[in-house]
């Protein structure tokens, strides 16, 4: 007896294990417990580094699978030895086709797009009484361009959950509040963490807080201190202060 393998529908629609597709393509295998139906893409060269296979997306007539697609996804040979492999996620910016995310053989994530930056304290600064931004403008490490270290701001490229980090010593002083907050916005309101601290009458004074909060895209974070007195950051390089934070999603 003969049976039905592939069914093409009136649509284009193609149908393997079913005779009645419901997408361009459709498998269909019926297993109790099991796998089912299974789509098995293979490069069948001997393992070399590189070697890979992908799924294209295109989302409009411009895209093309030589040229700029939407979206890819690849799994590309990284150890020709042990046949290792990692998972890529290759995205379209509008203006740029780069890899977003990358999962290795041993099951670690890689997102070099992902926002995150540190910044030490500027040496010395000096501010006076009430509320002053802290500045973070030397040795800045930067993952995209979301922090700006002329201004000490982080400014959230999209929404989402963010983690935040902060350290502040300042030189001895007469200080009787010695508040550090991470604001949004430059709001003192609105403030993601905070920790107060006076002067202990001891050669320094430090302050240290973290926190995470969502922000909303294009607002934007940064440290303020309050005190009642003209403080002085301390000038030693590694023991100053440090700005830090990253997208958690």
């Amino acid at each position: 007896a003969t049976s039905t393998a592939i069914t093409i529908d009136a649509s284009q629609n193609v149908g393997i294990g079913t005779s009645a597709p419901e997408a361009e393509l459709h498998i269909a295998k019926s297993t109790s417990g099991g796998r089912g139906g299974t789509l098995v893409i293979e490069n069948s060269n001997s393992s070399i580094l590189n070697n890979e296979v992908q799924i294209t997306f295109l989302t409009d007539s411009g895209a093309s699978l030589a040229g700029i697609s939407n979206a890819r996804i690849k799994t590309i040979n990284t150890d020709a030895a042990s046949g290792a492999a990692a998972l890529t996620f290759t995205t379209w910016s509008g203006s740029a086709e780069g890899e977003r995310m990358r999962i290795d053989g041993a099951g670690r994530v890689a997102m070099p797009y992902q926002p995150a930056f540190r910044a030490r304290g500027t040496s010395a600064q000096t501010e006076t009484s009430g509320w002053k931004q802290l500045l973070f403008t030397t040795d800045v490490q930067t993952r995209t361009s979301a922090y700006n270290s002329a201004t000490s701001r982080f400014t959230a490229p999209i929404s989402g959950w963010y983690q935040f980090n902060t350290s502040w010593t300042a030189l001895s002083n007469a200080d009787n509040d010695g508040t550090v907050i991470i604001s949004v916005n430059d709001s003192v309101d609105n403030v993601i963490a905070s920790v107060s601290m006076p002067n202990t009458s001891q050669a320094f004074s430090g302050h240290s807080v973290s926190g995470c909060a969502y922000i909303t895209a294009n607002d934007y974070v940064t440290v303020q201190r309050y005190s009642s007195v003209t403080t002085t950051t301390r000038s030693s390089i590694q023991y100053g202060s440090y700005f830090s934070g990253y997208l958690i999603g």
